[in-house]
């Protein structure tokens, strides 16, 4: 039995397989992969619906391109550079690119 499940979702599959069992982990770590393939084919079929009914705009979705590159950079410098564990530097990143948008958008 081939798992593709392990290959893509890795130690979180195991996970899976430890609470759950040898099958019940390999079905539920195959039926996440398939319900996410199946979200990714219904988000790109109804692509303009969702662009043109959802309220997610250009300006919106240039703001969260920012927001998750800012995040990403910083999430970067604070493992490489500072040494800080990734546990500590996510919430970091992510609380101190917010902080960095708000600042843009609230002092211009």
């Amino acid at each position: 039995m081939v798992d593709f499940a392990a290959m893509v979702l890795g130690r979180f599959q195991n996970d899976i397989v430890d609470v759950f069992g040898e099958t019940v982990g390999w079905v539920l770590g195959h039926a996440i992969l398939a319900f996410s393939i199946a979200i990714a084919i219904v988000a790109i079929r109804e692509r303009s619906h969702i662009l043109h009914h959802s309220g997610i705009g250009k300006p919106m979705a240039i703001d969260a391109s920012i927001i998750l590159a800012l995040t990403v950079l910083q999430f970067y410098i604070f493992t490489e550079s500072f040494n800080f564990s990734t546990s500590a530097s996510v919430p970091l990143a992510l609380t101190s690119s917010l902080s960095i948008r708000w600042l843009v958008a609230v002092l211009g």
